[in-house]
């Protein structure tokens, strides 16, 4: 599933749930691995393309690194894998009869009955009330990509604001639109 980016163009970088079984995958014998070996050879299992591991984020990371990470997050949350030492990941128990069962890519819908007991309820989520419906949209977007997101549309407000301020003399709070 291609998640398309601000610029209109699809990621190449698939969604994180497809990138659950590479990342157990490169577990699957039981060694520890460093966080950052885990990014490099669960995306030579995805068999993630040049192009996909060249696509950054803003931020300046590499946006398979995040989508990588994220799945390590509810990996490590369902218990799938364990966290010996900081930054080192193994699998567990329940990670590999997983695997060993259902060794096949994950949709977001999948994702959600899985995952979903370990994430946090609606009720615990800081400033749930009042999201507009953009929210379910953005649904597809990992969270540091919501951010993003959330920044861009910040900065054309705000200029707008300030050409409606400056170039039409607009009273505080109009917007280029009035």
């Amino acid at each position: 599933m291609a998640v398309e980016l601000d610029s209109g163009i699809p990621s190449a970088v698939p969604i994180w749930p497809a990138l659950v079984a590479p990342v157990l995958e490169v577990l699957r014998d039981g060694e520890a691995l460093h966080r950052r070996d885990v990014f490099d050879r669960a995306a030579k299992i995805a068999d993630l393309t040049e192009a996909a591991r060249a696509e950054t984020l803003n931020s300046g990371g590499f946006r398979y690194e995040q989508r990588i990470g994220w799945a390590l997050t509810h990996l490590s949350k369902a218990g799938w894998v364990d966290r010996p030492a900081r930054a080192t990941y193994s699998i567990s128990p329940s990670g590999r009869a997983w695997l060993d069962s259902e060794p096949g890519e994950l949709t977001y819908a999948t994702a959600r009955e899985i995952f979903s007991p370990f994430w946090p309820k609606e009720s615990e989520k800081a400033g749930a009330a009042g999201l507009d419906s953009s929210v379910a949209t953005l649904e597809s977007l990992e969270p540091v990509e919501q951010i993003e997101d959330a920044i861009n549309r910040i900065q054309v407000s705000v200029g707008d604001e300030l050409l409606c301020q400056r170039r039409l003399k607009c009273r505080p709070g109009s917007t280029v639109e009035n």
